[in-house]
């Protein structure tokens, strides 16, 4: 659920870890609002595009790692 995801996200945050999460759909809007680096999918959803810090406009997996290096 959205919530959980947000509660589990911030379960590491307390802990001192810097977390960052991709997701596409409107159940991960809201943990992608509280990571601290947020990557929607450019095929997913406004709403997760909105709330993403980046968006991944090709080949999403590789996207990820190109956005960390």
């Amino acid at each position: 659920m959205p919530a959980g995801k947000a509660d589990f996200i911030h379960s590491f945050q307390k802990d001192g870890s810097i977390v960052a999460m991709v997701g596409d759909g409107i159940n991960d809007s809201p943990a992608l609002a509280v990571v601290d680096v947020g990557m929607a999918i450019g095929a997913g959803i406004d709403i997760a595009i909105e709330a993403a810090d980046y968006v991944l406009l090709r080949k999403p997996l590789e996207g990820v790692i190109t956005s960390i290096t």
